[in-house]
């Protein structure tokens, strides 16, 4: 006797019912429990040349019975006019899936496809060392720099139109424009592997083409970044001490510790030992990567800073962490930059020239001011050199220089 075809009510019953379920001719609704819980699937059934064929439909309730039963009624009907269904509909499927991805290929956008290429630089064996933080960084460098280009399909863009964009940038920024050709490259040998852009085609942003088409930039010289005097360091430190804000303290341990800043922003209590005397930094978190971990030695003051700020409290992940909606998490990449240039205008604008970089005003004949880069570490090897505390080598340990790299 032939089962009759379950009502809307039944099916929302037997959808609760582990097992596989006769619904109507041909359908059937397979239910199961995982760990997330009962999950109904459709799925048409029938026999060919003695075996039996099924083909899913979709998951139930997001596919209704109406419209399970209209799929059933199309595969019928291949069915009927002596083709296989179930291969038909697979067949079908590759096609309209070729079809996405060849619309997505030569209609993406130049954004969307650098974005999915720097979302694969968060994790694998190509990630970037710096993380989320660097490609959030890589994503304002490209919407700043590449505006014009945003919305153009990506193969619709040559090397023509990338030297448009980018040669202003070449001169006004040039250390900014090599990096950008450096991932932009590195971008066209992903979307070349992942089908965005052709195989054989040659690289549209080739360092040695985008070189040729921008044309020999005029770099400005003495790009050196502005350093106090030695002698004017106490007096920095004591205005740095008159500010209670956490960054304060983030750049005077970067000061004290001739530390990049960048390394003293994301300085977390775990690289610390436990009496808070040495540093450990490990050879990802360098810039000079090759060089291995960095050790730091921790002076006196620079305890005292650590001991302080865990007295108040300071004791998450970071020791100096931005509180971003009730989560802590490191201050930006510019931040600490903006807070010197603000604190030192405020006393340019006074007529204390005392921060002002005494050699690069003179030999840039303007007023150049430091910098926290360059009193960190620029200062830093001044005064030692100076003073005849370290020699050369001792020096560029400390600050953790490339090895064999010669030093300005």
């Amino acid at each position: 006797m032939a089962q009759k075809q379950k009502t809307v009510k039944e099916i929302e019953k037997l959808a609760t019912q582990v097992g596989i379920h006769y619904i109507a001719p041909f359908l059937y609704l397979r239910v199961t429990e995982g760990r997330r819980g009962l999950s109904a699937l459709w799925f048409y059934r029938i026999q060919i040349d003695g075996k039996k064929k099924k083909r899913s439909l979709g998951q139930f309730p997001l596919i209704s019975f109406k419209q399970a039963l209209n799929a059933v009624a199309e595969l019928e009907a291949m069915r009927l006019k002596g083709v296989n269904p179930i291969e038909e509909a697979k067949k079908q499927f590759r096609q309209a899936r070729a079809k996405a991805r060849e619309e997505e290929r030569t209609g993406i956008t130049f954004e969307k496809a650098y974005f999915m290429f720097l979302e694969s630089k968060l994790s694998g064996p190509s990630a970037w060392k710096g993380g989320e933080e660097e490609v959030k960084r890589a994503k304002s460098v490209f919407k700043k720099h590449m505006s014009d280009l945003l919305s153009t399909p990506l193969n619709e863009i040559t090397s023509m139109s990338l030297a448009a964009v980018l040669k202003p940038l070449a001169s006004s920024l040039h250390p900014t424009y090599k990096k950008l050709v450096k991932r932009l490259k590195a971008f066209y040998d992903w979307s070349a592997a992942h089908g965005y852009t052709p195989l054989n085609q040659a690289n549209p942003a080739a360092p040695a083409v985008m070189d040729y088409l921008v044309g020999r930039p005029v770099i400005e010289e003495n790009r050196h970044q502005g350093a106090l005097a030695p002698e004017s360091v106490p007096a920095f430190f004591s205005m740095l001490h008159e500010h209670e804000e956490i960054m304060a303290r983030c750049i005077e341990l970067a000061i004290l510790t001739g530390t990049r800043v960048k390394n003293a922003r994301l300085m977390t209590w775990k690289e610390l030992n436990a009496d808070l005397s040495v540093w450990t930094l490990p050879p990802d978190r360098m810039k000079a990567s090759s060089n291995g971990m960095h050790i730091v030695p921790l002076s006196r003051q620079a305890q005292e800073l650590l001991q302080t700020l865990k007295a108040q409290g300071y004791s998450g992940s970071y020791v100096f962490p931005a509180v971003v909606s009730g989560v802590p998490r490191p201050f930006s990449e510019n931040y600490p930059n903006q807070f010197i240039k603000r604190l030192i205008g405020n006393e340019i604008e006074k007529g204390n020239r005392a921060f002002l970089d005494p050699v690069q005003t003179i030999i840039q004949g303007k007023d150049v001011r430091a910098t926290l880069h360059g009193t960190a570490r620029a200062t830093l090897a001044t005064w030692a050199t100076a003073e005849g505390i370290a020699d050369k080598e001792t020096i560029e340990a400390v600050l953790h220089h490339a090895q064999g790299k010669v030093a300005a």
